[in-house]
């Protein structure tokens, strides 16, 4: 099977897509509830990435969701999947669905600023994809790992969960230059490939 590779590495994000939308296929990463995780010719869509910031600050990326419903479903919480073998795992700053579908690939900080980006709070979701914009942080120096969100959300006043895939890293450096994360495009690229296959099953 050939596999996809969505990248988003550095000040580049590189995907097949027309303004930030995905061609999308459904894939359930929990066959209990309807919301799934986005996927392509069936397979799950795990984009990665990097971004570099200072400590606390937010490095901020986007997973994907699909409800195949013509009802809604209500996205209620969210909590970083962590990355196998990898540590430590970003702290999660903070969770949005994007009013758009544009594509956050290597923005810095809360709000979302340059540009200004579009979102509003966790809830309701109707039918087709939804991006939801979220951010990692780390305190010290080094690499910050997540694998995408674990999103707990209503349908039909049960609870279910789902994981939105999106293999990224913070790399957290006190002083910004081209050499202090340096290696974090290929770092970025390895957890992808390793996400993918736990994503894959």
């Amino acid at each position: 099977m050939t596999r996809r590779r969505v990248a988003i590495i550095g000040c580049a994000l590189v995907v097949v897509a027309a303004a930030g939308f995905l061609a999308v296929r459904s894939f359930s990463s929990n066959s209990a509830g309807p919301l799934q995780a986005l996927s392509v010719g069936g397979q799950p869509t795990v984009t990665g990435g990097s971004v570099q910031v200072a400590p606390g600050q937010s490095a901020d990326f986007t997973a994907f969701v699909y409800n195949p419903l013509a009802t809604p479903v209500t996205l209620v919480s969210a909590t970083i999947v962590p990355v196998t073998g990898y540590a430590p795992t970003g702290t999660l700053a903070h969770v949005a669905i994007s009013t758009t579908n544009g594509i956050v690939g290597n923005a810095v900080g809360w709000p979302i600023t340059h540009p200004v980006f579009p979102d509003r709070p966790l809830g309701p979701i109707g039918h087709g994809q939804h991006n939801i914009v979220f951010g990692i942080t780390g305190n010290a120096v080094g690499y910050y790992y997540a694998a995408g969100l674990k999103i707990r959300y209503l349908y039909q006043g049960k609870v279910y969960y789902v994981t939105a895939w999106s293999a990224v890293i913070a790399c957290v450096a006190r002083h910004v230059t081209k050499r202090s994360c340096s290696g974090a495009a290929d770092a970025a690229e390895r957890i992808q490939d390793k996400v993918q296959q736990i994503a894959d099953g």
